[in-house]
């Protein structure tokens, strides 16, 4: 009854939107007329990155390597305050409807910039977009087969697990395309509450049954140390570290439907508070009974798990059976908050910059709800081919490719020498060297993709220095990019062309403070739950 009611309820908000919808211009579709306050950004900003597959990776990580498997997604705290302190100013001074937009700024207006900007679009937010939507509908599948066939009462036949699976993606999918991105952030609060309260509600039944300390006694020393146990081999050590090291400085700058949100705040106050807002929620309120349920897993299941089952596994052992329907409206909506921000950010993406003929054929509002669909049909027929098998695996993929870009995403922000011919040639070299460099790496350690990942690094940055502008001095583009941002270009005695770096250091000193409260609250909570 209560999923009917939910159901129900979602379709009556689809019906309002499409009453609304005719208002609604493009730019409010893109960036909900840039008017965001910085609580409702930060809770959408959580809201989107967890999906139906972010508490399967959580707990499945614990379940396979321990706690020292966290790190994965634990050092994209450095990269997260990165964004709030340095970059989310500069992105919402741009004034830009979309991060791709930036390269006409940077660079000027030219056959080349919208030829970067339209492969940027199409494969970011298209190609890779849908593999991640196919992703995403692949976790949802997986954990709403386990948890339906463990339901109590109910029983389902594969045919009509589909069929609910295809209803609710239906919904997201008419809701995003006529709602925009301000819909999706408003619905993103509730989907929010839904998706963490029941992790939480799972681990307060857990404790009324065990005792943390019982739990955690029962779980061998080799999954409950911080970092990599002793038996770990040499490369094991280098691997692990050469992550740590490197791996976040890719997602520094930010980007995707985070981005997004930074851009459509209402100053850039809030795009900073919305942030560092979305770093208490996702590295501590949503995160610690994921983390928990991990390593419940390893005490109480008799046979091994597939990682991605470890999640629905647990929960339906401990809930009660009045609450599993609420369990399956909190998967729903916790895999609704994430497909809708794909597809709003992937169909923005393709509206503005894909398609940016001086003479559309048709209105750039239609433009994005052609867009909308195009992808939940693409990413739908990828999952329904099966082509989606590890979660754990995209996430690697995706890790590497994108390692490639840091050079270019940092540099672009901070040295006026860097050209648009070198960040061409270098997102086509972070594509192909960075899959040549998966493919050809053996997959034996936890961590073995972290080498695939800084040759893609090394390689970038080769090209960036290579192919860095030889002007002795920047030209109007560069001066009006820099003053725009804040960051004006100031002449020396030599002639040699600077930032003024006082705001930079001011900056950093805020931003290592920050790290460091953040790190110590993780790993302290973590040693405490562990001793």
């Amino acid at each position: 009854m209560q999923l009917w009611l939910f159901l129900i309820s979602f379709l009556l908000v689809v019906l309002w939107l499409w009453l609304k919808s005719n208002k609604q211009s493009s730019d409010s579709l893109i960036t909900a007329n840039k008017n965001i306050p910085w609580y409702l950004a930060g809770s959408s900003m959580s809201a989107t990155t967890l999906s139906s597959d972010t508490p399967i990776i959580v707990a499945g990580i614990v379940y396979s390597f321990g706690v020292s498997g966290n790190w994965i997604w634990w050092i994209s705290i450095l990269s997260l305050l990165s964004t709030a302190f340095f970059f989310s100013k500069y992105w919402y001074r741009s004034g830009i409807k979309t991060e791709v937009e930036l390269y006409e700024l940077r660079y000027g207006d030219s056959s080349h910039t919208r030829f970067l900007r339209k492969i940027k679009a199409i494969f970011e937010g298209g190609i890779l977009n849908v593999v991640v939507l196919a992703s995403l509908t692949y976790a949802f599948s997986i954990t709403l087969s386990e948890v339906l066939s463990l339901h109590p009462t109910l029983y389902f036949t594969e045919l009509q697990i589909q069929l609910c699976i295809f209803v609710v993606f239906l919904i997201v999918v008419m809701y995003t395309a006529l709602s925009g991105l301000k819909g999706v952030i408003i619905t993103d609060i509730f989907q929010l509450v839904f998706a963490v309260g029941i992790s939480w509600i799972a681990l307060y039944f857990i404790l009324e049954n065990q005792s943390l300390a019982t739990i955690i006694s029962e779980v061998p020393e080799d999954k409950k140390t911080l970092f990599l146990n002793n038996s770990a081999s040499n490369d094991e050590y280098i691997y692990f570290w050469v992550f740590i090291i490197f791996s976040w400085i890719y997602k520094a700058p930010g980007s995707g439907p985070l981005i997004q949100r930074v851009i459509s705040c209402k100053s850039e106050t809030d795009a900073k508070k919305a942030i560092l807002m979305h770093c208490v929620i996702h590295f501590f309120v949503r995160s610690i009974p994921w983390i928990l349920i991990g390593i419940v897993a390893i005490t109480i299941t008799n046979t091994p798990l597939n990682a991605d089952e470890v999640y629905a596994h647990v929960i339906m052992k401990v809930l009660p059976p009045e609450l599993i329907n609420l369990f399956i409206i909190c998967l729903i909506a916790a895999y609704i908050s994430t497909v809708d921000s794909h597809l709003n950010w992937g169909a923005s993406l393709i509206t503005n910059d894909f398609y940016i003929d001086e003479k559309p054929a048709i209105s750039k509002k239609n433009a994005y709800f052609l867009s909308v669909l195009s992808l939940s049909l693409i990413s739908y027929l990828i999952y329904l081919q099966g082509l989606i098998d590890s979660l754990l695996f995209i996430y690697q993929l995706h890790i590497v490719i994108f390692a490639g870009l840091a050079p270019f995403a940092i540099g672009r922000w901070f040295w006026w020498k860097v050209t648009l011919k070198s960040e061409i040639l270098g997102y086509f070299s972070s594509i192909t060297l960075g899959i040549t460099y998966f493919i050809a790496t053996p997959k034996e350690a936890a961590y073995w993709f972290s080498m695939p990942m800084l040759l893609n690094l090394s390689s970038s940055l080769l090209i960036l220095l290579l192919l860095k502008s030889k002007a002795q001095q920047p030209d109007k583009i560069h001066f009006d990019f820099f003053k725009k941002i804040g960051l004006p270009l100031h002449k020396n005695r030599n002639h040699q062309f600077y930032l003024d770096k006082k705001d930079i250091l001011t900056e950093a000193k805020t931003w290592i403070i920050a790290v460091l409260i953040f790190s110590t609250f993780t790993i302290g909570v973590t040693i405490l739950l562990f001793s």
